[in-house]
């Protein structure tokens, strides 16, 4: 399902990725208290270098463009994760699954971007903010 969340966001559609996500939280029927994670893969990260270049520095330069670009892809994340609060309540937790020398950098990234969010009022109707974990991997592939 995260997979086709995804392709969703990355065809420009929040209205098909948050009808999806809707859908399966509409689906569970247990009355516990739930988290939804999200992850975050080195490709969610412009600076991050790309594991088919390994003689490459693991992060690099980014232009204002590519940040512009990145945080409106976060941004885009989170109005569907909003989108979808009145159909179940749940703890958002974001985690990045990346190689362990682009871990720092990519939880800073996250922790950034929450920032930004709560900032402009978006976690207004979220129980607690956002937590962000890291999930380190051994190599870029």
């Amino acid at each position: 399902m995260a997979w086709s969340i995804d392709r969703a966001l990355n065809g420009g559609s929040p209205d098909a990725a948050s009808s999806l996500l809707k859908h399966a939280l509409s689906t569970i029927r247990s009355p516990s208290f739930f988290e939804v994670g999200v992850l975050f893969r080195w490709d969610d990260f412009r600076g991050v270098e790309s594991w088919q270049n390994p003689d490459r520095p693991p992060l690099r330069q980014m232009s204002p463009t590519e940040k512009a670009e990145e945080a409106s892809w976060h941004r885009r994340r989170f109005e569907v994760l909003r989108s979808v609060r009145n159909v179940r309540d749940f703890r958002l937790v974001l985690s990045a699954e990346v190689w362990d020398p682009v871990g720092e950098y990519s939880v800073r990234m996250l922790k950034e971007a929450i920032a930004v969010e709560k900032a402009d009022g978006g976690f207004d109707s979220f129980f607690s903010e956002p937590s962000v974990t890291y999930s380190p991997r051994r190599s870029r592939l």
